[in-house]
This record gives C-alpha cells, structure tokens and sequence, in this order.
C-alpha cells in the first residue's frame, strides 16, 4: 500500500487558503467549526440573539410533562404515608411475631432432634453430647414465649406451647437416663459373653489336646497289636493290648470329641441370647442352653487327668454361672432387662412423637393468628394502592397526550426532517457523492452541521482531483519502470543461455570420453579375468592331484593305527566277555537265594492271612465290644493280602531275571569267538596297508611342486585383474561426475528462464 504523503498534487484550502496535499482530511475536518462560524457571523446570527436555539425549544417541550411528573409524585407520597402506616402494623407487630412464632417452633424441632439423637445415641459420650444442648434449648424457647406474650399472641395457646414443651424436656432426660441404663446393660452383656466365649474356647482347646493324646495311644497300641499277631507265644499281650485299644484309648477318644463339640456351642449360645429380639426367643435359647450345660459338665467328668479336670471345672463354672438361669447376673436375665429398658425408651420415643404433635398444633395456631392479622393490613394497604393506581392512571394518561403532540409537532415534523435530511447527505458523501450540496434553512445548531457538512463535500471534490492527478503521474512511473526491467531480462537471458550451451557441450565431450575409457578397461578386465580362471583350474587340479594324494596317504596311515587299536580292542573285549559271564552266572546263583526268601515271605503271609481271619471271628462274637478290633483286624488282612501280591510280582520278576540270565551267559560265549576271529583278519589288513602308505609318499611329494608353479602364474593375473578393475571404477565413477555437471547445467538453465520470466510478467 502507498501512504498519502507520497504522492504528488496540491491545492489551496477555501477557508485559510493554504496549501493541501491529497488525503489531507485532518484538515478539512479540524476547518470545519470554522467554517460553519463564519457561515453564521455572515448571515448575522452569531449567538442566536432574539431567537430561541435547539437547547431551549427542547426545555420548553420537557416542562409541562415535568410538572406532571411533580403532580405524580405529591399524590404517590400521599399513597405511600398511608400505605406505611399499615405496614407498620405488619412489620412492628405481625411480622416480628410470625418470625418469632417460626423460631419458636425450630427450637421446638431442635428438641425434639435431641430427643431422636438421644435415642439413635451408640454410646454413653454420644448421650451425653447430644443432650449438652438441652437446657439453652429449653431456656431459648422460654425467651420466645415471653416475646410472644409481648407482641399480643393469645395467652392461652402460649400457656400450653410453654406446658408442652416442658414436657417434652423431661421426657428427653427420663430418655437420656434410660439410654445410659441400656448402654451400661450392653456393656455388662458384652463383657459376659466374651467372658463365656473364652471360658468355652479353653475348654475346646483342652478336649482337643486330650483328643489328640488319646489319637496317639490309639495309634501306638494298634502299632503293638499288629507286631504281636504274628507270634504264637504273644496271644495274650496281644488281647490285651486290644482290651485297651477298645476299652480306653477309643472311648477317651470319642469322650474328647464330644466335649469339643459341646464347647464349640458355647459362644454360639451366648450370641443368639443377646441376639433375642423378644421375651419368646429368650425362652427358646434358654430351653437348649440347659441339656448344653449337663453334656459339657459330664464331658469334663470323664476327663481322666485330675489337673485337667480341675481346670476344665473351673471353665465350666464361669460358663455355669453366665448361661444357669438360677445364677445372679446370668446373661437370660441381663438381655430380659436390656429387652425391658429397650420397651422403656419406645414408650418415651411414642410420647414424644405425641408431644411434637401438639407443639406443632400449637405453633400452627400462633401462625394462623399473625398471619390474619397480616392479611388485614395488606387488604388495608391494597384498598390505598388501588386509590393511588387510578390517579396514576390519569396522570400517565396525560403525559401520554402531551408528549405525543410534542413529539409530533416538535420532533418529528421538525428535528427528525432536518436531521434525517442531514444524515443522508453525510451518507452520500461516505459513498463517494460529491455532486448533490447540503442546504438546510434553520438557524440552530442544525443548520451549523449542514454547514459543516457542504465543507467537507467542497473539499472532498478538490482531493478528488488530487488524486486523479496523483494517478496518471504513477502510471507513467510504473510504465517506466517495466521497461527497463525487460530491457535487463533480455539480456540476462541471452548471457546464460551462451554460457549454459557451452558447459553442456563440454560435459558432453568429457562423458564421451569417460565413456570410452571405461569400455576399453572393461575389455582388459575380461581378459585378465580368462587368464586368471585358466591358471587357477590348473592349480586346483594340481592341487587335487596332491591333496588327494596327502589324503590316500593319510588314510593309509589312519588305516594302520586304527587296526592296531582293533586288535588291542578286539583282546580287550575277549577278556571283558569271560568277565561278563562269570557275572552274569553269579546274578543267576543270586535270583535263585531270592526266590527261597520270596517262599519264605509267602508263608509268613499266609499265616497273618489265617491270624486276622480268626480275629475277625472273635469280634464278631464279641459283638459291639470287639468293633475296634475287627477294624484292626481288616486292616492286617488287607495288610498280608497286599504283602503276597507283592512277593508274587517279585517271584515273577526273578524267575523272568534268571531266564534272561541263562540267554546272556551263552550269547556273551558267541560274541568272544567272533572277536577273536576278527583279531586275525586285522592283523593282515594291516601288514597290506603299510605298503601301500610307501607308494603314495613319492606321488604326493610330485604334486606338490606342480601346484607351487601354477600358483604363482595365478597371483600375478590376480593383480592385473585388480588394476584394471580399478581404471574400470575411475572411468565409470568420471561418467558420473559428468552426467551430474550436465544435470545441473539444465536445472541452472531452467532456473534462469524462470527469473527471467517473472521480471517480464512483473
């Protein structure tokens, strides 16, 4: 963009008549006033001496409708006097009782919340916190009550809302009190079953603890019996021992499950008491906590140990004492009084519900009562509002009419005409036109803007011709200036595109050249590469020729040692075959012990078999008394079955090792022959094979020499080849650089058109 000092073209200014450049509105603007001052002081009207301007016509217009408003105001303050009067009957006296009468019956809430916290209380600290409030409460509601009073509430209600809410205060600590009782009850309950739970899980332990002894003594005189059923001459220590597995070590055993299990109620017991929610369910736990009681103390009666017995009376004592119904402070009759005390606090709870009742009966009374009393002063009040509205209505009416033909004489036909006229005069010279003047005939601060206004047009025509003489001077400047720059862009152009033309060509030649480099060095390598693959066959064949010859003889060599170790392996493994057949006979003597000992074992077997047949006999004479040793006696059958299965499968297995056995000695027998054999046969191998390692001595040592020679020939042709392929690189790696110095010479040429180009379109 061009700023507006940077052109060219200047006029006079019609007011102060000095010289303006083209854009110079600040000017115009800051000429204006000026003008429109002297437009006036010609016309003789500076001042508007003897006329009326804008300001006062409008004042006149505002007055009457002033003097409405003031008319409008008297009478609201005559309205408002009275409405105020009324409403200090309701703000001094109905009001002030209403809220009063609303706090009132919070704090009446508020006790009656101390009285549900009360009872939702879990603990003592928490009774105690919830009723700390309770007397300020009773006192603030006092207060309220004597503030009624003064405020004209009736007195008979307020006689019985101060009756009932002293009611409810006692109640609330007859509540508190009873809610400690219960707590304290709980408390007294709790320690008592814990008490009894613990009594219970000793005597638990110590039956389990006897138990297990007695497990064990059970084991050990099973573990003896089974030892002594197979001597003859132990039948009696054998019954014996039996007699006290049955008699003693089985009933002490059955005798400690029972306590245990009787003991693992116990806890249980106490828990359902204090989880009986009624009289009837009480009843119901103590009928099943009486026959507990008779089998735990015949449980601990039994015990055989008199310290142990001891101590488990002195459990089942405390337990006695919690769960006897006939014992002081047993837990049936600590729950009986909690249950009681838990009736106590729901008729207070229900007497309370009551009382909040009536105190809210009372409460809603006191409201009605302010609140009638509200009601007629406002019905007072709407009656004067209603007074006021209609003269109002008047008044606005009126105002209305006045301002209408004000704004309708005044304004519209007059103000509104002139500046609208105005207005679209300033919007035509916004858009550009200057043709149409501003007249305007009034003689008020209107007609000093229509002035201002035809000023500004005046001197927007002479900036508009500014500015068309501004514009023809830069377009010959700008003709100017394209000229010289295609002037310069020709010959650029002409210059690079010489220059171009000559390094293509160049790059042409010397590509040519690499080109025909590389090609005759290819041709070289070709031919070094023929020579160098035929030297190289012949070497590997003469280097076959040796290394197969070295190979044979090294065989030959290999051949020799390997058939010396034969026959020191072959003597070797004819002395481990007559090892391995004495071995083998001694394991065959070995299986044949066994097997005696396998009948042995059989026998002693099928004796016990016999035993524990005869023992289940016998207890099964015995009837219930010989139950434990028919079991022990199932057990060492099942025993001595299990053993002569077992010394079956070993008998089958032994004779299996001693056929197995008898095929081994004589196949052993067979392979120490065939070794043998083979020691004679290598022994000729050998003596063949030395002199064949002779001959391939004198081929190998030819060879080698041969192979030397061919060698060398390839190593020379090698590094032909490898100088060579090295021009080979260079001529290729020149063609390159000479295709690439090409490539860059067009993109230079391409770049220099391009510039060339902009400059001719700019």
């Amino acid at each position: 963009m061009r700023s507006t000092g940077d052109v060219s073209g200047s006029a006079p200014c019609h007011i102060c008549r000095t010289t303006l450049q083209k854009g110079d509105y600040i000017h115009v603007a800051r000429m204006a006033p000026i003008a429109a001052r002297r437009h006036k002081h010609v016309n003789g009207d500076l001042g508007m001496t003897g006329r009326l301007g804008l300001r006062g016509r409008l004042m006149l217009a505002i007055v009457p409708i002033a003097l409405l408003a003031a008319s409008a105001a008297g009478i609201g303050i005559f309205s408002f006097e009275a409405t105020r009067q009324q409403q200090n009957t309701v703000s001094e006296e109905a009001i002030p009782a209403l809220i009063t009468a609303q706090q009132l019956y919070a704090k009446t809430d508020s006790l009656t919340a101390i009285g549900r916290m009360v009872a939702a209380a879990e603990n003592q600290d928490a009774v105690n916190s919830a009723s700390a409030n309770l007397e300020s409460v009773e006192n603030a509601i006092s207060d309220d009550i004597a503030r009624l009073g003064q405020l004209g509430v009736d007195a008979e209600i307020l006689n019985s809302f101060s009756s009932k809410t002293g009611q409810l205060g006692s109640n609330i600590r007859l509540l508190s009190d009873t809610r400690m009782s219960l707590f304290s009850l709980g408390a007294t309950l709790g320690e008592r079953v814990e008490q009894n739970a613990k009594a219970a899980a000793d005597i638990e332990l110590l039956a389990n603890d006897l138990g297990m002894n007695a497990s064990m003594d059970l084991t050990d005189n099973a573990s003896s019996l089974y030892s002594l059923i197979g001597s003859p001459d132990q039948t009696s220590a054998a019954f014996e021992t039996l007699n006290t597995l049955l008699d003693v070590n089985a009933v002490n055993v059955q005798n400690m499950g029972d306590l245990r299990a009787n003991a693992f109620q116990i806890p249980a017991t106490g828990d359902q008491v204090v989880a009986a929610n009624s009289f009837e369910a009480l009843d119901r736990v103590k009928f099943r906590a009486d026959p507990l009681l008779t089998q735990l103390q015949k449980g601990i009666e039994r015990i055989a140990d008199d310290d142990e017995k001891a101590h488990g009376q002195k459990q089942f004592d405390i337990i006695h004492a919690n769960l006897n119904p006939n014992a002081d402070q047993n837990l049936f009759d600590l729950q009986r009084k909690r249950l009681e005390t838990i009736d106590t606090v729901e008729d207070i709870l229900s007497q309370n519900n009551s009382i909040s009742a009536d105190i809210a009966q009372s409460a809603q009374q006191v409201l009605e009562q302010m609140q009638n009393k509200i009601d007629n002063a406002n019905h007072a009040v709407e009656e004067t509002i209603e007074a006021s509205k209609t003269v109002m209505i008047a008044v606005i009416l009126a105002v209305i009419v006045i301002s209408g033909l004000i704004l309708w004489l005044y304004v519209q036909r007059n103000l509104l005409r002139r500046l609208i006229g105005l207005n679209r005069a300033m919007a035509r010279l916004a858009g550009g036109d200057l043709n149409t003047p501003v007249i305007d005939k009034g003689r008020d601060e209107i007609a000093d803007m229509a002035v201002a206004v035809e000023t500004f047009r005046e001197n927007g025509l002479e900036a508009q011709r500014l500015r068309t003489e501004n514009e023809a001077a830069e377009e010959r400047a700008e003709q100017l200036r394209r000229q010289t720059l295609l002037e310069m862009a020709d010959g650029f152009e002409t210059t690079v595109n010489t220059l171009v033309s000559e390094l293509v060509e160049a790059a042409g030649d010397m590509g040519n050249t690499m080109s025909k480099m590389a090609d005759n060095a290819g041709n070289n390598v070709a031919r070094a590469m023929e020579v160098t693959n035929a030297s190289q066959d012949a070497s590997r064949n003469v280097s076959s020729v040796s290394s197969a010859t070295e190979e044979l003889s090294a065989s030959v060599r290999e051949i020799e040692r390997q058939i010396s170790k034969a026959e020191e392996i072959s003597q070797n493994a004819v002395d481990q075959a007559r090892r391995s057949d004495e071995t083998v006979r001694q394991m065959s003597e070995t299986a044949s012990r066994i097997g005696e000992v396998i009948d042995l074992i059989t026998n002693i077997a099928d004796q016990t078999n016999l035993l524990a047949l005869n023992a289940t006999i016998e207890a099964a004479r015995a009837g219930d008394a010989g139950k434990g040793f028919a079991v022990v006696a199932g057990e060492v059958k099942n025993l001595a079955t299990q053993t002569q299965r077992a010394t079956d499968d070993i008998g089958r297995q032994i004779e299996e090792m001693r056929t197995v056995s008898n095929d081994a000695v004589e196949m052993i027998s067979a392979i120490a022959h065939t070794i043998g054999e083979m020691d004679v046969i290598s022994a000729s191998i050998g003596a063949a094979m030395r002199q064949q390692g002779a001959a391939t001595g004198e081929i190998a040592s030819g060879s080698e020499e041969a192979a030397n020679g061919v060698r060398h020939v390839s190593d020379n042709m090698e590094s032909v080849s490898h100088t060579a392929n090295m021009v080979q690189d260079l001529a290729s790696h020149a063609r390159e650089v000479a295709g690439e110095l090409l490539r860059k010479t067009q993109n230079l040429q391409l770049e220099a058109n391009n510039f060339v180009s902009r400059v001719r379109a700019d």
